[in-house]
């Protein structure tokens, strides 16, 4: 392939990763504002806390053995066959054991919060859904299908979107009917997915040619560990700031949060988008000078990208959600502003993530994680009790400018910083 043919496949790819992310956007934000009208801020609330602790579980519990499986696909470190032998079982106990721990966690729900028992059951056959459905689309992205990729992440939203309207029209107004309608999207998604993961298979293993090694499970959980925090962050992909909200403060609260974290949604899929593509490309090439010029030129687009959506969403914040979620949601606006604000830094720090595990270093990531914690813990202490939501939001923000800040030193150890011609 020459140069001009991979910069514009490199262009198509970026904009197609833009395009789903708006997609992405557009139906998060619509589900939400039904899921909003139909329950109101406390049963939003609740089914906000039943999402996180479902994501938090999946996130964590797979242990990022799902990017370790794209990082060998996309280098040409195995083939899928190797693959499937080394972590099936990998994927049927995670599946298995993640759910009772899920169990658990909604046990300790409904015996010491307002969450009512039936929604809390529902939820439970949703794990095993996005185990599968985590694990094909690494299958997928490891392979740069990336169109398929993009479509089947919009799978389950679209489905969630499409029950809930259905549900609207029927007349349905409960939380154990959104509950259901969300379980029921992912189980569906999910079989697809895996179903065009299949058959991204039969095209034959990708790389860098020649024979793929036999990598094996302990690679592949030793990789993933490495990048866990990074790849699976507590306050981007657990939405820890979600769980403290709606235990330190009331339901109501927690639902104004996630009522302004839907405006944020979409320069967060923007930066998810590039990620996604950005990862494999730079895991199939050795030259550090490729790899820098695409670092920087993945990092620079997401940020641009993120911040042309933010500014103008910050300052329409307050008329945008009395129009969507209606005046009693009025609140969340100055919590958007600030979200919105270190959204855009957030971004620039998650493609850097991506693009920093695609020439090797997984832990990059998990470095600028734990070292964002030390500012957001006692932040969180000192900002909430004054300002509750407002100072949850600005804790967030300043976390992301310093764990951004460690990227760039570490991409300049690695010989990846920015150099002049």
């Amino acid at each position: 392939m020459t140069s001009a043919a991979a910069s514009g496949g490199g262009r198509r790819e970026a904009l197609d990763s833009l395009a789903s992310s708006v997609v992405l956007q557009g139906l998060v934000l619509v589900s939400g504002v039904i899921a909003a009208r139909i329950l109101g801020p406390t049963d939003r609330g609740l089914l906000a806390l039943l999402w996180v602790v479902a994501l938090s579980i999946t996130q964590f519990g797979t242990f990022g053995v799902p990017q370790a499986v794209t990082y060998e696909l996309a280098r040409g470190g195995a083939t899928v066959a190797v693959l499937a032998r080394r972590a099936w079982w990998i994927v049927l106990g995670q599946a298995v054991g993640l759910t009772a721990i899920q169990g658990l966690a909604l046990l300790t729900l409904t015996t010491s919060e307002d969450m009512p028992a039936t929604p809390a059951l529902i939820s439970l056959a949703v794990l095993p859904a996005m185990v599968a459905h985590l694990y094909a689309l690494g299958v997928v992205q490891g392979l740069k299908r990336f169109r398929m990729l993009h479509v089947c992440r919009l799978l389950p939203s679209a489905a969630y979107t499409s029950v809930l309207v259905v549900g609207v029209v029927a007349g349905a107004r409960s939380l154990e009917f959104v509950t259901a309608a969300w379980v029921i999207s992912y189980a569906a998604s999910a079989a697809v997915t895996v179903s065009c993961a299949f058959l991204a298979t039969r095209a034959g293993p990708t790389g860098r040619g020649g024979l793929a090694s036999d990598v094996r499970a302990r690679t592949l959980v030793s990789f993933g560990a490495a990048g866990l925090l990074g790849t699976v962050s507590p306050t981007e992909t657990f939405r820890v700031d979600q769980l403290i909200v709606g235990v330190v403060l009331s339901p109501a609260e927690l639902g104004l949060y996630v009522s302004a974290l839907a405006f944020c949604n979409l320069p967060r899929f923007l930066a998810q988008g590039l990620g996604l593509v950005a990862y494999p490309r730079l895991a199939e090439t050795d030259d550090p000078l490729v790899q820098r010029r695409l670092l920087w030129r993945y990092t620079a687009l997401g940020t641009a990208a993120a911040a042309v959506v933010a500014i103008p969403l910050s300052v329409f914040a307050e008329p945008l959600i009395r129009l969507t979620f209606g005046r009693e949601f009025v609140g969340a606006a100055s919590v958007a502003q600030i979200l919105l604000a270190g959204t855009v830094v957030l971004c620039a720090r998650r493609v850097m993530s991506d693009c920093l595990r695609g020439v090797g270093a997984p832990s990059a990531g998990s470095y600028a994680e734990a070292f964002s914690w030390v500012w957001l813990i006692p932040a969180l202490v000192v900002l909430v009790p004054p300002y509750g939501v407002d100072g949850v939001a600005l804790a967030l923000a300043i976390s992301y400018v310093l764990s951004a800040g460690l990227l760039i030193w570490i991409a300049e150890r690695r010989g990846l910083g920015i150099r002049p011609r």
